[in-house]
């Protein structure tokens, strides 16, 4: 059988997540062509419930999710895979820990959607995210380095947005005790009107013209979002990894087929796809 450079997938960062990232690349496979199974892509998905909350560790001195996405990292190499995808925007606020802990490529969702958003010819762009998300400024660190400018929804309307993603929060209950009235919990129904909210106050008093949909979940939206506000460009970095994705993988075929040595890149100074395709072939011939 012949070498199938598999891709990995850290899931279950969002119950849904990997799911809609496997969707994503399914759709641009067959947009260039796939017409049966084989010319699909070999994906190692691992959905671990061990990758704790990313809201619970930001506010509420959780434990990190960093132990949870390395557990799911080390299965991966000691299958050969040694790059991944993933679908988690909070998660980044913690990707210089576990990135510096894995010889795993873990592809930067925050940095390839702010090069994607630059490319647009976009310079500000309204961000729909959870409340971590926002107030840790990750994606605004991010953004800044291309000179974007990312505006979010007032306080009130980013409280609505939280509960629209996890669930409404009761007065006076821990974080935990939300109600099964989120995104997480599947309600789209009651999550598409406090997101709509969002979107609103983004288009009509921020002026926006474009919006990121800054969380995993997000996505499960975005077809009714689409309809509902037709004016809006809505950016998916859901959709820009998957591309990332294939686009490494393309590269890693060639130069595997070319019998290239790859480069012995340190995985923390990876910065482009070639450079991230280097890493991988190196790893693949040289690697344990």
């Amino acid at each position: 059988m012949k070498n199938q450079n598999w891709i990995g997938i850290i899931g279950n960062t969002g119950p849904e997540a990997d799911e809609i990232l496997q969707r994503y690349l399914r759709l641009e496979m067959q947009r260039r062509g796939a017409k049966n199974d084989q010319d699909h892509l070999p994906l190692f998905v691992i959905k671990n419930p061990n990758i704790t909350d990313r809201t619970a560790a930001i506010f509420h001195s959780a434990p990190s999710p960093s132990a949870g996405i390395l557990e799911t990292c080390n299965l991966l190499q000691r299958n050969g895979i040694y790059f991944a995808g993933l679908p988690s925007n909070t998660s980044h606020y913690f990707y210089d820990d576990f990135q510096s802990k894995t010889d795993v490529y873990i592809i930067h969702l925050l940095h390839i959607t702010s090069e994607y958003v630059q490319k647009t010819g976009v310079s500000r762009i309204g961000v729909l995210c959870t409340t971590p998300t926002k107030k840790t400024g990750i994606y605004t660190k991010s953004f800044q380095k291309f000179g974007i400018e990312d505006v979010y929804p007032d306080e009130r309307s980013q409280d609505v947005l939280q509960n629209a993603i996890y669930g409404t929060l009761p007065e006076g209950a821990a974080h935990n005790e939300r109600l099964p009235d989120g995104l997480k919990s599947g309600n789209r129904i009651d999550s598409f009107e406090k997101v709509a909210h969002a979107v609103k106050i983004l288009r009509e008093e921020k002026h926006c013209s474009h919006i990121l949909l800054g969380c995993t979940e997000l996505p499960c939206l975005s077809e009714e979002l689409e309809k509902a506000f037709p004016d809006i460009i809505f950016i998916d970095p859901m959709r820009i990894l998957a591309l990332r994705m294939i686009e490494i993988k393309e590269i890693i075929d060639r130069k595997m087929n070319a019998n290239e040595p790859g480069k012995p890149v340190k995985v923390t100074d990876i910065t482009s796809a070639e450079n991230a395709a280097d890493y991988v072939v190196y790893q693949y011939r040289h690697g344990v």
